[in-house]
């Protein structure tokens, strides 16, 4: 199923660039994230810093999307990468001479994570559709899971062994250059832009917000499927606040443990990568993406049950397993059923509710973390879960692509006026 696509230079050096950047990102992400947590007040400053991040990645999402639909998708790649090494790397440098980092520039980073992740991934899915064939969607996208995956599972092998041990200076020195090396392999990527243009109007957060309203109108199925659909990466997106402060209050465990926890969960989401696509040729869309979603939510309640580090890890494969799963699936559904002139403005804009939902979520869990704990904050986004699982239930008609309910469900021409 994969050995033709990489065959394909193309593919060979988008998984490259993937590879690298996402290191890169990664073990930045998680060396900062510590570095505040030791800081006075720690958890209350890490919470504050993702609601401000989330609600700014709200406001500017519409117009990313737009962007993504505008411009060259390869020229927004190239400067993605290009604006994360020139900010990681002064701060690494400056970290270097000074043997310290001012929390200003820890805040810096992650601002510039979020800003990397909220160009990169919608950037990356028209980008992808745009220059393949559409029988290589499902295998591309089970492909890209286990590359970005790999990654994953390099970010947590590195920093379960150099966070703590190496200064973090060099280690931010070395995910500067791992963006330098991104941008070197997508230069290699041959390209033409074929989207459509779209209308020069001046765009404002309105316009885009009425433009998602137009898509949805008439598109219910669709736009519940890919709202409920996106909860397991919502809750990924919240446990990158809880996960530390749990490992670190209520298992009482180290960095190290931290670092292990997103390498041994990126083994799994890299599994369902590998073996989705055949489950899907197997068990058929829906039963696959209920069967994954439950066992990501079975995880949750397995976690918040049973306080230890070995279970606390080995829970770490099957959130894996259910986010990778249904992001494949989801991924899959939106390349088949949303034209590529369309698709950055409507990732963006699913993205810009996700994006809603994690900023009153973090509004609650930054108020009252100290008085429920991580634990309790799991608990109530495993209940989210489980609501997003019966709205896939309700809604997986969605999944047969070739019926013409589905099919008519996403006219660009009817998005466009």
């Amino acid at each position: 199923m994969y050995s033709i696509l990489l065959k394909d230079p193309r593919v060979l050096f988008l998984l490259g660039a993937n590879f690298f950047s996402g290191i890169g990102a990664g073990v930045t992400s998680v060396g900062v994230v510590w570095l505040i947590l030791e800081k006075e007040n720690g958890e209350q400053i890490l919470g504050v810093t993702t609601l401000a991040i989330t609600l700014i990645m709200f406001f500017i999402n519409p117009y990313v999307g737009v962007i993504v639909d505008r411009f060259s998708r390869k020229n927004l790649y190239i400067f993605n990468q290009l604006l994360c090494f020139c900010i990681i790397l002064p701060i690494g440098l400056f970290g270097l001479y000074s043997n310290s980092f001012q929390l200003w520039q820890l805040i810096i980073m992650v601002f510039s994570g979020s800003l990397y992740w909220t160009l990169h991934f919608p950037t990356l899915l028209a980008f992808v559709q745009e220059i393949f064939d559409k029988k290589t969607y499902s295998s591309l996208s089970g492909l890209l899971e286990v590359e970005s995956q790999a990654a994953t599972v390099g970010v947590g092998g590195l920093s379960g062994i150099v966070l703590g041990h190496i200064d973090y200076a060099y280690v931010f020195l070395f995910d500067a250059f791992t963006y330098l090396l991104a941008f070197i392999l997508v230069l290699l990527v041959p390209y033409t832009k074929t989207s459509k243009p779209i209308s020069k109007t001046k765009v404002t957060f309105v316009s885009d917000i009425v433009e998602g309203f137009k898509f949805i109108k008439g598109k219910a199925l669709l736009a519940m499927f890919l709202l409920c659909s996106l909860v397991p990466f919502l809750f990924i997106m919240i446990s990158n606040y809880l996960k530390p402060i749990f490992v670190n209050n209520t298992l009482n465990a180290s960095v190290n443990v931290f670092g292990f926890s997103s390498m041994i969960y990126a083994i799994g989401a890299v599994l369902a990568g590998l073996f989705i696509p055949y489950a899907i040729n197997k068990f058929g869309n829906k039963r696959s993406i209920i069967l994954i979603m439950s066992i990501f939510a079975l995880a949750i309640m397995i976690m918040v049950s049973v306080h230890t580090v070995f279970i606390f890890l080995a829970v770490q494969i099957f959130l894996g397993i259910g986010n990778a799963g249904t992001r494949v699936i989801r991924r899959t559904v939106m390349l088949h059923l949303v034209d590529n002139s369309m698709i950055g403005r409507i990732n963006a804009y699913f993205n810009t509710i996700g994006l809603l939902f994690r900023a009153l979520i973090l509004a609650l869990f930054t108020s009252t973390i100290s008085i429920i704990g991580a634990n309790t904050g799991y608990f109530i986004m495993g209940i989210f879960v489980i609501l997003g699982i019966i709205g896939v239930i309700f809604t997986r008609k969605i999944l047969d692509y070739q019926i013409e309910e589905v099919k008519s469900n996403v006219q660009p021409s009817a998005m466009s006026k």
